[in-house]
């Protein structure tokens, strides 16, 4: 078997948009944090799985623009999680 995690933490700041005369001149950006776990298993030579986990918290300022802006309306925080299964065969 083999482990791994991952953690990144990201932000990230606009600093031009033909945007900005929809939301009164205001310069959008993210930021937040993700973890990922995976373990994978060689059955044998040719076949191996792949269990990976990902968790993601961020704050996205366009989200809570009404949608008349090109927004979705929802809180601008956002939490998601992710699980992929990966069967691989190798010839």
């Amino acid at each position: 078997m083999r482990y791994s995690a991952r953690y990144d933490r990201f932000a990230s700041q606009q600093t031009a948009s033909n945007f900005l005369a929809y939301v009164n001149n205001t310069y959008f950006g993210d930021r937040g944090h993700a973890w990922t776990f995976a373990c994978e298993r060689r059955f044998n030579d040719r076949w191996s799985a792949t269990l990976e986990g990902i968790g993601v918290q961020s704050w996205v300022a366009q989200r809570a623009l009404e949608s008349e802006y090109g927004g979705l309306g929802i809180p601008a925080n956002a939490s998601e999680r992710q699980w992929q299964l990966a069967l691989r065969y190798q010839h």
